[in-house]
């Protein structure tokens, strides 16, 4: 069974996109990016509130970089839990002179050249995930969020006591394991 720790760290800025309204001029290049079969707690608004992001590197060889502030995204893909990727993207730099926006990259899905699934029981340690308010959730059928990313309780896992939690602006390390399931793809092993 593979463990992945997930901690925050590094930021490696990919996938900036930008409002921009005039773009006066695009430089792209054409570049292999990997993406990590789970995701980490990261910044996503100046107020300093949280959502899981994807983890990235841009050689094959490079450990895994988890983002502080999340990326923007991908444009035209959506990573799946459990899955390793390969991608070939474009990434296109933004000449931003005199406009507002600082924003100044923009990547762009080209082609999937890898998409490798973990096995079934797989397990990603979560680490320093922010209990901010509507962190954790549960829906009307019952099934638990985590920044609205779908999950189910293991058996012997107390959820009612970590959505307690919720709000409160503590941290947690959250143990989940692939379930292989689309629809909810993370049991909660344990959490503490």
């Amino acid at each position: 069974m593979k463990v992945f720790n997930v901690v925050l760290g590094t930021a490696l800025v990919v996938g900036l996109s930008g409002c921009l309204a005039n773009q006066s001029s695009e430089t792209a290049t054409i570049q292999d990016l990997w993406v990590a079969p789970y995701q980490a707690a990261c910044r996503f608004s100046m107020a300093g509130n949280h959502r899981l992001g994807m983890v990235l590197k841009d050689q094959a060889s490079a450990a895994w970089q988890q983002p502080v502030e999340c990326p923007e995204g991908i444009e035209n893909f959506q990573p799946q839990w459990g899955h390793t990727y390969q991608l070939r993207v474009r990434v296109v730099s933004i000449d931003t002179t005199g406009l507002a926006d600082s924003s100044s990259i923009r990547t762009e899905w080209q082609k999937t050249l890898q998409d490798i699934e973990d096995p079934v029981g797989t397990e990603y340690l979560l680490t320093n995930v922010p209990l901010e308010l509507g962190a954790i959730t549960q829906d009307t059928s019952g099934v638990y969020h985590l920044f609205w990313n779908p999950f189910s309780c293991g058996t012997t896992v107390d959820c009612v006591a970590l959505q307690a939690l919720d709000g409160s602006n503590g941290l947690v390390t959250l143990r989940m394991a692939y379930t292989g399931d689309a629809q909810i793809p993370l049991q909660l092993m344990g959490w503490n």
